[in-house]
Order: C-alpha cells, then sequence, then structure tokens
C-alpha cells in the first residue's frame, strides 16, 4: 500500500447572508405603508347579504380626508425610516434614537390628555 498525497483543493465556503434588524424593519416599513395606502381603495369594497362583493358609495374618502390620510402615512412612514435608519447606525446614536422614543411618548402622552380633557362636540 502506498501513500498518495493529494495536494489541497481551493474550496469556497458561501455563507448565507444573515437578515439585519435594519433590513427587516425596512421591509417590514414598506409592506406597512403600501398595506395603508392601498387601503384607502380598499376600505370600501363590502360584501351583501348575498356573499357578493360590491362599491360601497358611502364609505368613499373625499377627496380631502385622503390629502389627510396620505400626509398621516406619509409623515408616520418618515419618522419610521429615520428611526431606524439612526438605530441601525449604533454607538452613539443610541442616544438619538432613545432621547427620540422619549419625546414622542410624552408628545403623545400630551396630546391624550389634551384630547381627552379638551374634546369637541360633533
Amino acid at each position: 500500500m502506498q501513500l498518495q498525497p493529494e495536494l489541497s483543493k481551493n474550496v469556497e465556503i458561501v455563507t448565507k447572508r444573515e437578515w439585519s434588524a435594519k433590513r427587516v424593519l425596512t421591509i417590514y416599513g414598506l409592506f406597512t405603508v403600501f398595506a395603508l395606502v392601498i387601503s384607502i381603495f380598499t376600505v370600501p369594497i363590502s360584501i351583501s347579504e348575498n356573499l357578493q362583493l360590491f362599491y360601497n358609495e358611502e364609505l368613499l374618502l373625499k377627496s380631502y380626508k385622503i390629502k389627510e390620510f396620505l400626509l398621516f402615512i406619509f409623515g408616520s412612514a418618515f419618522l419610521f425610516f429615520f428611526l431606524v435608519t439612526i438605530y441601525a447606525k449604533g454607538k452613539g446614536w443610541n442616544n438619538v434614537f432613545y432621547v427620540t422614543l422619549i419625546l414622542l411618548f410624552g408628545f403623545s402622552l400630551f396630546m391624550f390628555s389634551h384630547l381627552i380633557f379638551h374634546s369637541t362636540p360633533h
């Protein structure tokens, strides 16, 4: 029996790319924004007693309401993606991220109490 030495072959190791938190949150944000924009057109679609789909004109948003809703969606999306970007930068930017969240939480509490105690009659 003779040993037959072989030269080692170059082996390329390919690892699967891991999903970072930024990537997952960005995809989640895109799907959420897309779903909210689509909801403008899908809310008026209803089902009748006979399980037939029909377009309910009473549920259709007026143009100024659509503009307000789109401003809310894109404003919220801007804030969400800003916070995701700040969080992903890490290091010293974490403080900016947490301060922004605390300010947003404080403003939300203020608006909650303001709307509870100063409600307008309809």
